[in-house]
């Protein structure tokens, strides 16, 4: 009993799981509600594999219904097709499905000339799309490791990508549903509180997650770029428009984030098309200190088979020579962005915290908000290293900043927990359960605290309410587990700490 318990009071300082079901938006089905068994279906694909609902017991899917002839749909199939492929060793599996068999020739096509993985299906009679009860298309539906609907997403919208990765991990229970809350509301998805939406940024000709065309380029100073040469290396390729001061601009900035990432995988190249403004780049180059040679695209060849839109443009290619990010123009936050886009591409920031950056860089720098949300983030460093006492005095400066920010008061309620402090913990919480009484994770920390006051009945009913609404299964279970023990009922205790440790292990 001891070395379970100890077992799984790492787990809980450490997780934040869960596994259920929750409707992620307004965005639903006519006929199927959130929670509810999807019904079953067997389609064939275009290459002739089977796609069979039966076969994805025990796996979250990704079910993308799409129409022909829509670009909306296409850039939906490449979106989820690249987002799918970080899941490779995750149990997530994602089908494509229309009903407009007519189009099979040129469907098959665009699959491989896109070189999208997942299997396309035909539903020829419209039997999935009338038992759905689909309203839009494209639609993508989520579905659990039960064969229950999760999420639904109608339609495209700014920040699919993100958000559908948001989605995937809710319903793999890598995040939980306090954490799937906070992220939709912070993110920037339009849906929630309405933040900005992602960037729109996208090339007409090369969709993200494509091979970006293959380029060879002679450069200012005689020498030859090869793309083939680049393989393995992260590239910032920004494209520039001779006598634009945003592009000047770009050129500065570029140079200044790539010299300071020092990176050995990461390369920059810039191009232009302006053979003949040969004399106005050297200028610009020698006023701004910029080392990089410049290219050049004589016969406008990439610039055609990219489907450039404005200038400049850039280009983050990782390192199997596929576009990752694309920024047109140069915005005020261009810096920040090019920054966050390669060190993401480098492997050396994860898609949240990537999503956390352009967050934080969307917002006035130096508005309170924007000031909290650091505060907030130097707040989990400290605590994931062990200096508690710097993560309080972050929240409370994060929370004097921004005091009406709920996730920030329940980060300080549960540091008093991890510091065995559960008056002041229950200080907070109460407050924020008396804005919000069914607040979930604000629930199950008020049940921890009552746990370590030896309150154990309140405790037990409280948990158990927080069980139901599932915020945290398996610190939920864990802290019941310690409850009953308590209580000197070791049955239920072992029941409670199995379960924990089953969703850990899950995990």
């Amino acid at each position: 009993m001891r070395n379970c318990k100890f077992i799984l009071g790492i787990f809980a300082a450490c997780l934040m799981l869960s596994t259920v079901t929750l409707g992620s938006s307004n965005d639903e089905l006519r006929k199927v509600k959130s929670g509810a068994v999807v019904p079953a279906y067997r389609m064939t694909a275009v290459d002739g594999r089977i796609v069979d609902s039966t076969q994805n017991k025990g796996k979250v899917v990704v079910l993308v219904y799409l129409s022909a002839e829509q670009h909306a749909s296409e850039l939906v199939a490449s979106d989820a097709d690249r987002l799918v492929k970080k899941f490779a060793k995750e149990d997530v599996e994602l089908a494509f499905v229309t009903a407009d068999v007519v189009y099979k020739s040129s469907l098959a096509k665009h699959w491989e000339q896109a070189e999208i993985a997942a299997p396309l299906a035909f539903d020829a009679e419209r039997s999935l799309y009338d038992a759905l009860g689909l309203v839009v298309l494209p639609t993508t539906v989520v579905v659990d490791k039960e064969g229950r609907l999760a999420h639904v997403l109608s339609g495209r919208r700014s920040g699919y990508f993100p958000l559908l990765d948001i989605l995937i991990r809710h319903a793999l229970g890598k995040i939980d549903d306090a954490g799937l809350e906070e992220e939709l509301r912070t993110r920037s998805f339009g849906v929630g509180s309405g933040a900005r939406a992602a960037r729109p940024d996208k090339l007409r000709k090369v969709a993200l997650g494509a091979l970006v065309p293959t380029y060879q380029f002679t450069s200012l100073d005689g020498t030859s770029i090869n793309s083939n040469g680049l393989k393995g290396k992260v590239v910032l390729l920004v494209y520039l428009s001779a006598g634009q001061r945003n592009s000047d601009r770009a050129a500065a900035d570029a140079e200044r984030v790539f010299k300071r990432l020092e990176n050995d995988d990461l390369r920059l190249v810039f191009v232009t098309a302006d053979v003949g403004q040969k004399e106005h780049f050297g200028k610009i180059w020698s006023e701004q200190g910029i080392s990089t040679t410049l290219s050049f695209d004589a016969g406008r060849k990439l610039y055609g088979e990219l489907g450039l839109i404005a200038f400049p443009t850039t280009l983050v290619i990782d390192r199997t020579g596929r576009l990752q990010h694309v920024i047109t123009t140069r915005k005020t936050d261009y810096a920040h962005v090019l920054d966050a886009y390669a060190q993401h591409t480098l492997g050396l920031m994860n898609d949240e915290a990537l999503l956390e950056r352009l967050e934080a860089g969307s917002l006035d720098r130096g508005s309170p908000q924007a000031l909290a949300l650091r505060h907030r983030a130097a707040a989990r460093l400290m605590r994931d290293k062990g200096m508690v006492d710097g993560a309080e005095r972050e929240l409370r400066t994060a929370l004097e900043l921004d005091p009406a920010n709920i996730h920030i008061k329940l980060d300080l309620a549960d540091l008093y927990l991890a510091i065995s402090s559960p008056e002041e913990s229950l200080e907070i919480v109460d407050a924020v359960l008396e804005k919000d009484p069914r607040h979930r994770r604000a629930r199950l920390l008020r049940g921890i605290a009552l746990y370590m006051e030896e309150r154990l009945d309140e405790a037990e009913v409280v948990l158990k309410d927080a069980l139901v609404l599932n915020p945290d299964p398996a610190r939920t279970h864990y802290y019941l587990g310690l409850v009953y023990e308590r209580k000197g009922d070791k049955d239920k205790a072992i029941e409670h700490y199995r379960e924990a440790l089953s969703r850990f292990l899950d995990e």
